[in-house]
């Protein structure tokens, strides 16, 4: 059975915070789908109502092409952006 959470409740179970969440659905060019990873209620000042495990799992797979993507860079012997990021002190 799938469990919804409102999005105080999803966001730290993600570990991440509220705005970055909600920053991550589709009409915010994020991953997440409504219908799929969230819904909407049926008012505006509804929560919005979170499957947490689906949303675990598109980042799961985000990650895992990342990192794929990463491996072929480097194969290729192409510097990946991760590398190229300046540190911050």
């Amino acid at each position: 059975m799938t469990t919804y959470l409102k999005t105080s409740l999803a966001a730290p179970e993600l570990g991440l915070s509220q705005g970055h969440l909600k920053r991550q659905t589709e009409d915010k060019g994020g991953p997440l789908k409504q219908g799929e990873h969230y819904f909407l209620g049926p008012t505006r000042n509804s929560p919005i109502q979170w499957d947490v495990e689906a949303c675990r799992a598109a980042f799961h797979r985000l990650g895992m092409l990342r990192r794929m993507a990463d491996k072929e860079l480097q194969s290729a012997g192409i510097s990946n952006l991760a590398e190229r990021q300046p540190v911050r002190s």
